[in-house]
């Protein structure tokens, strides 16, 4: 009997798909600077916490703000990193997005 309370439990924690969502950013006043607004994103799966978000990809994000804005310069640039745990598997999601205005 104890054998099918702990599988029980154990079945009812994996099935629930507890998750935790945790996002930060900056506050305060912000005014953003003129142009158009441009936006990228990146998300990856980080299991174990071995793959943590790269230099490389922070770079393709600043990349294609550049891209979309033709070859103007970038201004403004902020970024919102949200991980969200999954708290039965060690894996967590991380995605990453930055926003900055294309220069005038």
């Amino acid at each position: 009997m104890k054998k099918f309370l702990v599988a029980s439990i154990l079945a009812a924690g994996l099935i629930s798909g507890c998750a935790v969502t945790q996002s930060t950013s900056i506050g305060g006043e912000y005014t953003p600077p003129a142009g158009k607004k441009v936006t990228a994103t990146s998300s990856h799966l980080n299991v174990f916490m071995l793959s943590p978000t790269t230099a490389d990809e922070v770079d393709g994000l600043m990349a294609d703000l550049a891209k979309q804005c033709g070859g103007k310069k970038v201004t403004g640039i902020s970024t919102h990193y949200a991980p969200q745990s999954f708290v039965v598997l060690p894996i967590i999601s991380e995605e990453i997005t930055a926003i900055g205005y294309c220069a005038e």
